[in-house]
């Protein structure tokens, strides 16, 4: 059975793996991997350069560079987990898991929901400082920007622990339905 998932196609395995992918061109395949690995290197490079700067530098501690640093922070992870996980799991089959399958889906859901918290919460504060300028130091204080980011990075963990059971085997046999390939499917993404 093939099906069509973007410009991927997935096979699905009778050896109860869902999986596996066909096999792409070599040259196709290298182009893609080299690409990931490149833009995988800048995101972890460029947003180690913001986090540096703005940890190291005492008049760069306002709320919106804490704002800034923590999409750093979340974007620094997508580019040294998510990326290269993706890399590995492109043209190959799932064969860790579903333990792992659900430790990869968590973390997965957690950052990518961290960073769109983070830009969100970055717009809300560039909303308030234009619309409300001459009140925007006592409503945005660093205090109240530390306790948005923890509400946002415990509220990651929580929505991916309570979407995990979709991820868990169908049948309680030894196949894995579980896979990083398919868990955006499960989601409806």
């Amino acid at each position: 059975e093939d099906v069509t998932v973007g410009f991927n196609s997935i096979y699905f395995c009778t050896l109860h793996n869902i999986s596996c992918r066909k096999p792409q061109r070599l040259q196709d395949a290298m182009l893609f991997y080299n690409l990931l690995c490149l833009i995988s290197l800048l995101t972890v490079t460029m947003n180690l350069l913001v986090i540096i700067s703005i940890a190291h530098f005492r008049q760069l501690h306002s709320p919106t560079n804490l704002l800034i640093l923590s999409l750093a922070v979340s974007d620094l992870l997508v580019g040294l987990l998510l990326i290269p996980a993706e890399i590995l799991i492109t043209d190959s089959c799932w064969f860790l898991g579903n333990t792992l399958c659900i430790l990869f889906y968590m973390i997965d859901l957690t950052i990518i929901l961290s960073s769109i918290g983070n830009i969100v919460l970055i717009s809300i504060d560039r909303y308030l400082a234009i619309c409300d300028p001459l009140h925007y130091n006592t409503k945005v204080t660093v205090n109240r920007v530390r306790f948005c980011v923890s509400i946002l990075n415990n509220f990651g963990p929580a929505t991916a622990k309570e979407r995990s059971p979709h991820c868990l085997p169908r049948d309680r046999g030894t196949s894995s339905r579980c896979c990083p390939a398919d868990h955006r499917a499960l989601l409806g993404w």
